[in-house]
């Protein structure tokens, strides 16, 4: 085997490397971009997740307040009508 011929094979196998290196930087760029779309979608769940939860929150806080508003406003009602029933006696 002659000197040219060692360099031609020698080539020849440096750009199949330099190819299947090429291939593989386009599939982890492509992972690395589904990768990116999974974490912006699980983002996007989550935050909608946090938006439910203190919708919720906010609906049982209004509701544990309109309870107490309710009972305060019927022991100012009963108080009254014993003062009322207590005076007519």
């Amino acid at each position: 085997m002659n000197e040219t011929r060692f360099e031609q094979l020698l080539l020849d196998r440096f750009d199949k490397i330099d190819n299947r290196l090429d291939k593989m930087d386009d599939q982890m760029t492509a992972l690395e971009n589904k990768m990116d779309d999974r974490m912006t979608a699980l983002e996007n769940r989550f935050g909608n997740v946090e938006q439910t939860t203190a919708w919720i929150k906010g609906k049982l806080e209004a509701r544990h307040e309109f309870s107490t508003d309710i009972k305060s406003w019927i022991a100012i009602a009963v108080a009254i009508a014993a003062v009322i029933f207590a005076w007519l006696k």
